[in-house]
């Protein structure tokens, strides 16, 4: 959740701060906060369940943005996509464990 939150927040940094971009910046800061949140409280089932389905509604938005041209569809942003899914079934994962 750390990782595809900072890159996330790099976003401006390769972009600009734009209208576009504004949606990765807000996920960006919603999947660093999560990220925190999950390893200072481990046991909080809220927390485990946000963190899976906020990146599965970054998913499926930033590929339809994509799709539609709203988004660039350059290598960093398609890295980013690809890194969404990872982090889904990774805390699918960790959740069972637990």
């Amino acid at each position: 959740m750390l990782l595809t939150g900072i890159l996330h927040l790099m976003s401006p940094l390769i972009y600009g701060t734009t209208i576009d971009t504004t949606g990765l910046i807000l996920f960006g800061i919603i999947y660093t906060l999560l990220g925190i949140l999950v390893h200072i409280k481990k046991e909080n089932k809220l927390i485990g369940i946000l963190s899976i389905i906020c990146p599965i509604i970054g998913v499926t938005l930033g590929t339809i943005f994509v799709i539609t041209g709203l988004l660039p569809g350059d290598a960093f942003l398609i890295f980013v996509l690809l890194l969404d899914p990872i982090t889904i079934i990774l805390r699918i994962y960790m959740s069972k464990q637990l």
